[in-house]
C-alpha cells in the first residue's frame, strides 16, 4: 500500500457512503491499520462504530477551565463515533519507546456528496498527557 497525500481529488461514481465503506467501516479493505502499521504503531485494536445521538460529546474540549474555544457543532446529522487503541512510537531521546494512545474517530456524514471524519488522539503515558490532544 503506497503512501500518497490525496488532496480535492473526486472519485467519481462513489459517494459518501461507499468511501466510507471502502476506507473507514469495521470491514473496510482499505482501512487505516495499514497505514498505522507502517507508522510502527503497534498492539492495534479498533472498536466497532457506533451511532450517536445528538453529534455526542464534544472531542475538542479539555479539563474545564483551559481557556480553550470549542468549535461550532456540525448541523445534526447521521454521526458515527468508534475508539482505537494502540501503542504508538514516540521517537523520543528520553521515557518509554512506546506511548498508550486512545484514537476517537467520527463520522458525519452531511450529504451524499460531503463526509466529515474527525480524528482525536489522546497519548496516556506521556507525562501531561491530560492537557493537550492531536487533532
Amino acid at each position: 500500500l503506497e503512501i500518497c497525500v490525496v488532496h480535492q481529488v473526486e472519485l467519481p461514481g462513489l459517494n459518501t457512503a461507499e468511501f466510507f465503506k471502502v476506507f473507514f467501516a469495521d470491514d473496510a479493505p482499505y482501512s487505516m491499520r495499514d497505514f498505522q502499521k507502517k507508522r510502527g504503531d503497534v498492539d492495534i485494536r479498533y472498536g466497532k462504530w457506533k451511532e450517536l445521538e445528538d453529534g455526542g460529546e464534544d472531542l475538542y474540549s479539555l479539563k474545564k477551565g483551559d481557556g480553550s474555544i470549542d468549535p461550532a457543532p456540525l448541523p445534526p446529522n447521521s454521526t458515527q463515533e468508534r475508539k482505537l487503541r494502540f501503542n504508538t512510537l514516540t521517537k523520543s531521546y528520553f521515557g518509554p519507546a512506546y506511548a498508550k494512545a486512545i484514537k476517537t474517530q467520527r463520522a458525519t456524514q452531511l450529504s451524499n456528496h460531503v463526509l466529515v471524519i474527525e480524528n482525536v488522539t489522546q497519548l496516556v503515558d506521556i507525562p501531561f498527557a491530560d492537557r493537550f490532544r492531536v487533532i
